[in-house]
């Protein structure tokens, strides 16, 4: 009996005054909620220009702020572009000056392969005696493959053969087609022979001319070998005159011929003909470790371009 009086004197007021509580205190937080709220958009619409203490519908606001009004001082907002591509432009973007040649067959009837230097040579001199080879250029394209020291002519033909996709397929296509001849592709006039400031497209090479009666195993020929490369490398990095040439080699893909030299003596006259046409060149003499006396001939290492070259070593036969 004295429990429940003092659950009704006690424990009642108790629970009520919790339960007050809990509600007043949602009620107060809702209530400041919904006041910052209220203040961020009367801040919001006193920054435009409306006053937040007069109750307008849409149509009056409507009416209070677009019509009946110009558009002379409304802001054009400029939308973003997609990324540039690699050569500097969108990747589907054409230059705005060029037009489709006459004579080029739709993209749907082009060869899934890339063309050779033989069945593209023909078609590229017809075009060249017309305009419309000329037109479809892009002046950007052309100066970035002939920056690489290609010629004129060669980089409008290659950039023809690849549809002016890029400049890099374009110098792509003449390293794979570097064994072909590009004789035709010189015929020129005065002004496009002053308008390429690389000249002609050459070719470059690095030959190697082993001592074979030395009678070297595989493994000390290779070492010997490797000794010339890198010796004759370093050489023409030492010298700025060559720099030219050895950018021109590096981008051909370092082309590189090992060749048979009779003896000792005849890879001295190699290197005095080499010498008196200015080549550069580099003797290994070998240390006399493995297999050989030490200071023997061992290779003859000497680089430029075919033309050159050529002369000094055309006739000796592959190691």
């Amino acid at each position: 009996m004295l429990f429940g009086k003092h659950i009704f004197e006690y424990g009642l007021p108790f629970l009520a005054f919790v339960a007050v509580g809990s509600f007043g205190l949602r009620y107060f937080t809702q209530l400041r909620l919904d006041y910052r709220t209220t203040v961020v958009s009367r801040k919001a619409l006193s920054d435009v220009g409306v006053d937040p203490d007069k109750t307008l519908t849409l149509d009056q606001l409507y009416e209070q702020r677009v019509a009946g009004k110009t558009f002379d001082d409304w802001k054009v907002v400029p939308i973003p572009k997609p990324p540039l591509g690699a050569e500097g432009r969108q990747p589907t973007e054409r230059p705005m000056n060029s037009k489709e040649p006459e004579d080029r067959p739709p993209e749907s009837a082009a060869p899934e392969t890339t063309p050779t230097v033989e069945e593209t040579t023909a078609q590229t001199v017809d075009q060249q005696t017309s305009s419309g080879s000329r037109e479809t250029a892009n002046p950007s394209l052309v100066k970035e493959v002939i920056d690489f020291g290609f010629s004129n002519e060669l980089a409008l033909h290659a950039l023809e053969t690849v549809n002016f996709e890029s400049a890099n397929s374009a110098i792509n296509w003449i390293l794979d087609n570097s064994d072909s001849k590009f004789a035709e592709l010189t015929v020129t006039s005065s002004s496009d022979d002053e308008d390429s400031p690389a000249g002609m497209f050459q070719l470059y090479k690095m030959i190697f001319v082993v001592n074979c009666e030395l009678r070297m195993g595989v493994g000390k020929t290779a070492a010997q070998v490797g000794h010339a490369a890198l010796g004759l490398y370093q050489l023409l990095e030492r010298h700025p005159e060559h720099f030219e040439g050895l950018s021109h080699w590096c981008l051909q893909g370092q082309p590189k011929v090992v060749l048979k030299g009779t003896d000792t003596e005849h890879l001295c006259s190699l290197k005095k003909q080499a010498e008196e046409k200015s080549l550069p060149c580099y003797a290994v003499h070998d240390a006399g470790r493995t297999q050989v006396a030490a200071g023997s001939f061992t290779v003859l290492s000497i680089f430029g371009t075919h033309s050159s070259v050529d002369p000094v070593t055309g006739e000796l036969q592959l190691l």
